[in-house]
């Protein structure tokens, strides 16, 4: 219920909307834009854009516009990665899935999403806000360039331990070192 309830309270061009919900014996089913492109992630690795800047630039700013609309209405994403991002047939971004997402006034202290993409803040319980989704888009930035994200490893803890440490030290593809407004 709530997933329907945040997708009710958006409206964008960058954000898959909900048509409909219909009611199962214990299930809510939702009839959803549909997004021929597939995600994204399946379309990086089919076509080998990992490292192509101008893919990068575009994908990433019409997910700054889906964060800029659902922050607006306060809401924080919580679970970017690109298996969330779908692409229209025409290869505009679409932000999916509100499973994660929430209403938030104030911080949250709910610790949920994908581990390679957790703020240092959401690691440490110290309550967040909506900056850990522009924290979340930064690693998705590096993952677009570089093919991997900034902290993976074998386990979780292993990737705490990495964040905590501090991007500094994080080993930056070449391109970006070469022209750091890239990345």
């Amino acid at each position: 219920m709530n997933e329907k309830n945040i997708l009710v309270m958006t409206n964008s061009p960058f954000i898959i909307k909900l048509y409909e919900t219909y009611n199962g014996a214990q299930s809510l089913y939702f009839l959803l834009e549909l997004a021929l492109g597939g995600e994204l992630y399946a379309t990086y690795n089919r076509k080998g854009f990992h490292g192509s800047e101008s893919h990068a630039k575009y994908y990433a700013a019409g997910t700054c516009l889906a964060f800029q609309h659902l922050h607006e209405r306060r809401i924080i994403y919580r679970d970017l990665k690109p298996e969330n991002l779908l692409l229209t047939e025409h290869g505009h971004i679409k932000l999916t899935d509100m499973g994660l997402a929430k209403f938030v006034i104030g911080k949250t202290y709910t610790t949920c999403g994908t581990p390679d993409y957790f703020a240092p803040e959401v690691i440490a319980s110290a309550g967040h806000t909506n900056a850990v989704d522009w924290w979340a888009l930064g690693i998705l930035i590096y993952e677009l360039m570089a093919g991997n994200p900034p902290f993976e490893s074998a386990t979780p803890m292993q990737i705490y331990a990495k964040v905590t440490k501090g991007i500094g030290k994080v080993t930056f593809p070449t391109k970006c070192q070469e022209a750091p407004w890239a990345c």
